[in-house]
């Protein structure tokens, strides 16, 4: 699970660079040469030169603002050995309970901590984070002691369609009335915001999770039919 992360490009002729000193060295001596041959050669050349600058410095453009991100990721998953599903959240709020639904998603929980996972991505300590904390932590815990979650997953139900509202699968996510009563308003405003993350994070888990299972029942019937043929 990477969260966080940067690309760093390194050389193995680091520190010197001697290789990138003599291509960027025939560089200036090709822009050189084409300053001084092209005002000697014919118009129809000229034109052409132009025309390949052109096209050349285009793709390049393209490239650098279409293809990066793609190119980048596809490096990685090479270089780890593993395909990457890529997932963007409006906040670091939702990232972080995503992640704890992702990481509890095992059979083995005895030695995962959730709240320790919040605190690493978000080490906010005042009252609202720490009561927003434990609330989360405690609707994790219920699902995965109760999954009736995991059994309305497999039924096929279309979270797209449910508002927070509307929803009985987090029914003890959001906090009664009376407890946000020790907060102040803003804090209250706060706490909303928070819990609607929440929320928004936990259904898009149970999406990405059917979504999922469902390329992998696709792929084994891919196979078989492959194997049958």
């Amino acid at each position: 699970m990477i969260t966080k992360g940067k690309f760093e490009l390194e050389y193995s002729s680091d520190p010197k660079h001697e290789f990138i000193a003599l291509c960027s060295l025939l560089l200036m001596v090709q822009f050189l040469a084409q300053l001084l041959l092209i005002p000697l050669s014919t118009f129809f050349g000229q034109v052409m030169y132009l025309v390949s600058f052109i096209a050349s410095g285009g793709y390049h453009l393209f490239v650098v603002s279409h293809e990066r991100e793609k190119v980048q990721r596809e490096a990685l998953s090479q270089r780890l050995g593993a395909r990457l599903d890529k997932r963007e959240f409006g906040s670091r709020t939702q990232m972080s309970v995503f992640v704890c639904m992702v990481l509890g998603d095992c059979k083995d929980r005895r030695n995962f901590d959730p709240n320790a996972i919040l605190m690493e991505i978000i080490p906010n300590k005042t009252n609202a984070w720490v009561y927003w904390r434990k609330r989360v932590v405690e609707e994790l815990e219920r699902q995965w002691n109760f999954p009736t979650s995991h059994a309305r997953l497999d039924s096929g139900v279309s979270f797209t369609t449910l508002g927070t509202s509307e929803s009985n699968l987090f029914p003890t996510l959001h906090p009664p009335t009376t407890d946000l009563d020790q907060f102040s308003a803003e804090e209250q405003k706060l706490l909303n915001d928070l819990f609607d993350d929440a929320w928004s994070a936990m259904t898009a888990y149970y999406e990405w999770r059917l979504n999922r299972g469902r390329e992998q029942t696709m792929g084994e019937s891919s196979q078989l039919l492959g194997s049958i043929a």
